[in-house]
């Protein structure tokens, strides 16, 4: 019954989400070449989401604080722990290789049902809702600044490697 009740009260947009984060995520278990932008629709969503988590919690100085400080952690992690390898810039200008790999579909995932699952428990009031909210910015900072490092990682790998290449 709290299953059918949690379906049910899910806006549309966040099936839709899901799905375009499942289709993404199996795409990237094999290698492929594709155009910049579309490597950067993931990174854009989870930023702008955890933006979104921030910016509704904007009243509370503290969260804010939170936010902050769980964006600056994570893209330092991300930048240090980020393998850049697996990107190489493709054959045409605006394409990048990808090597096929589990991570981003394991990621992916496990941020999406993180805030999703948190998002319910919020609504439904399962728990304190001062600790929940206080989760949710950490966990939209950590999220939003871990592809602020990865894309900066990214940045650094293709227009360096591609002048690189094209000199």
């Amino acid at each position: 019954m709290v299953f059918a009740s949690m379906i049910q009260n899910t806006p549309m947009w966040v099936f839709v989400l899901f799905a375009l984060l499942l289709v993404l995520g199996f795409q990237s278990l094999k290698p492929r070449t594709l155009p910049l932008w579309r490597l950067l629709i993931v990174p854009v969503v989870f930023i702008g989401w955890g933006s979104y988590g921030a910016a509704i919690r904007s009243g509370d100085p503290e969260l804010v604080v939170f936010w902050f400080a769980a964006l600056a952690l994570s893209a330092v992690v991300s930048w240090w722990l980020t393998p850049m390898d697996d990107l190489q810039p493709g054959p045409t200008i605006g394409s990048v290789r990808v090597a096929g790999s589990l991570v981003p579909l394991t990621r992916n995932m496990a941020i999406f049902w993180t805030k999703y699952l948190l998002a319910v428990a919020i609504a439904a009031h399962a728990f304190d809702q001062s600790s929940l909210y206080e989760i949710d910015v950490v966990i939209s900072g950590l999220s939003a600044g871990y592809f602020v490092g990865w894309g900066g990682r990214l940045a650094l790998q293709y227009y360096g490697v591609a002048q690189d290449e094209r000199i």
